[in-house]
């Protein structure tokens, strides 16, 4: 799966999160207000983080600046899925 849009790479442990954090969801869907809770506070933090960016390293900037381009998050969520839906 192609991450070169983003400016830094998933580690394999970080993948295997998000599939387990798909499933999750997937199993429990009332829990999806709570993910999505988690989602605003993340884009509140990255908000502050922006006007702060200077005071930060390189990787955890770069995983601010993903937290608000949505578009290339949801394709890499839809390649992902494909790619899981491919391998059943």
């Amino acid at each position: 799966m192609p991450l070169s849009k983003l400016p830094f790479d998933l580690t394999p442990e970080e993948r295997e999160e998000i599939q387990l954090m798909q499933a999750e969801l997937d199993m429990h869907p009332e829990r999806l207000p709570v993910r999505l809770a988690e989602l605003h506070l993340l884009r509140q933090v990255r908000a502050w983080a922006h006007d702060h960016r200077d005071r930060f390293p390189p990787r955890l900037r770069a995983a601010l600046y993903a937290l608000t381009h949505r578009t290339e998050l949801e394709r890499i969520a839809a390649s992902e899925r494909a790619e899981l839906e491919g391998r059943s």
